[in-house]
């Protein structure tokens, strides 16, 4: 992570590997997310009818490869992927409650990925996103917080896209307007 001096601007990369062969579903590595045992404590995800689980509620529980536009269901038995983002603050605000910045970020990310036949048919290996959104981050209290709206508007595998496209019952192609509500970050 670095930020540009003199400006508002910060510019984030982050690289990320991992291989798990032979891996059950629930240890594989997500192209986008969190593996399910990582979400098993997040009461607004993980339980059968959870807030983050409602229809019409387009949520990440970003981990894993990082790739923002892909499904919370695409399984990898291996990856080496990088994730960037231009990120521009717009305001800041503070208070006796703590601080909060609000930014407009674009990011890109690309993969190249294997999958085990059993839970995913990969056709390409080569993956990637990109998109634009605004991210608010900062310290509520005791705690820091991080919420992304991003808006990932082209995925090269248009059948492994996470979300369906604005105005469209069925995913859309490869370039589409899709949303998505993220709390965390991969970037450290």
């Amino acid at each position: 992570m670095a930020s540009i001096p003199e400006t508002a601007l910060q510019a984030r990369v982050r690289a990320y590997g991992a291989f798990a062969p032979n891996a059950p579903l629930q240890r594989q590595i997500f192209a986008s997310s969190v593996d399910p045992l990582e979400s098993f404590n997040n009461d607004l995800f993980r339980p059968r009818g959870a807030l983050f689980k409602q229809k019409n509620v387009n949520y990440l529980p970003i981990g894993g490869a990082g790739l923002r536009g892909f499904a919370v269901t695409v399984p990898l038995d291996a990856v080496v992927a990088m994730n960037g983002e231009l990120s521009q603050r717009i305001a800041t605000v503070g208070g006796e409650w703590g601080r909060a910045t609000i930014s407009l970020s674009g990011f890109g990310d690309v993969a190249r990925a294997s999958a085990d036949e059993r839970y995913l048919d990969l056709t390409n290996s080569f993956m990637s996103d990109a998109g634009a959104g605004i991210v608010a981050r900062g310290r509520l209290y005791d705690r820091t917080f991080n919420v992304r709206l991003d808006v990932p508007f082209f995925v090269n595998q248009s059948g492994l896209a996470g979300w369906p496209a604005f105005g469209s019952n069925h995913g859309g192609g490869s370039l589409a307007s899709r949303w998505v509500l993220t709390i965390g970050d991969v970037f450290f």
